[in-house]
C-alpha cells in the first residue's frame, strides 16, 4: 500500500481566478478604425438628411391637412350663411363673417369704401356645376386683400 498521506477527493478541485479589476485594451487608431469611423459619419450624414426630408414632408402633410379643414369650413359657413340672391354657377362670391353671422355677397372686398359693413373678408367662392363651393381665394392667401 502507497503511503501517501493526503486523501484524494472524487470531485476534483479548480482553482478560479476571479477578476478584481476590470480593464479594457487601450484605443489604438489603426486605418482599419479610422476607415469605420469615416462609413459611420457617411452613414450617420445620410441617415440625418433622409430624416430632415421625412420631416419636410410631414410639414407639407400637415400644412396640406390644415388647408382642407380650412375650406371645408368656409363651404360650411357658405351653406350657412344669408344670401339676398340665387348664385350663379361658376360667378365668384365673397363671404364675410361678423359675430359668428356670415353673409354671402357679389361685392369684392376691395370694392368697399373702408371696412365692409358684414364684417372680416373670409373668402373669395365660386359655386360649381354640382352645387358644391369652390374656395378661389381666401383670407389666409398673401394676396386676398
Amino acid at each position: 500500500m502507497p503511503q501517501d498521506s493526503r486523501s484524494k477527493s472524487l470531485i476534483r478541485e479548480v482553482q478560479r481566478h476571479f477578476p478584481t479589476e476590470v480593464r479594457t485594451p487601450s484605443e489604438q487608431v489603426t486605418e482599419k478604425t479610422h476607415r469605420s469611423d469615416r462609413a459611420l459619419a457617411r452613414t450617420n450624414e445620410t441617415a440625418n438628411r433622409e430624416v430632415q426630408r421625412l420631416q419636410d414632408q410631414a410639414r407639407m402633410l400637415l400644412a396640406q391637412a390644415e388647408h382642407l379643414e380650412f375650406q371645408a369650413e368656409v363651404r360650411r359657413k357658405v351653406r350657412e350663411a344669408r344670401c339676398q340672391f340665387s348664385p350663379v354657377v361658376g360667378r365668384s362670391y365673397f363671404l364675410y363673417e361678423a359675430d359668428q353671422a356670415c353673409t354671402l355677397t357679389m361685392i369684392a372686398p376691395e370694392e368697399w369704401d373702408g371696412n365692409a359693413p358684414y364684417g372680416a373678408f373670409l373668402a373669395e367662392v365660386q359655386q360649381l356645376g354640382d352645387f358644391t363651393w369652390n374656395v378661389v381665394r381666401s383670407c389666409r392667401d398673401p394676396e386676398a386683400l
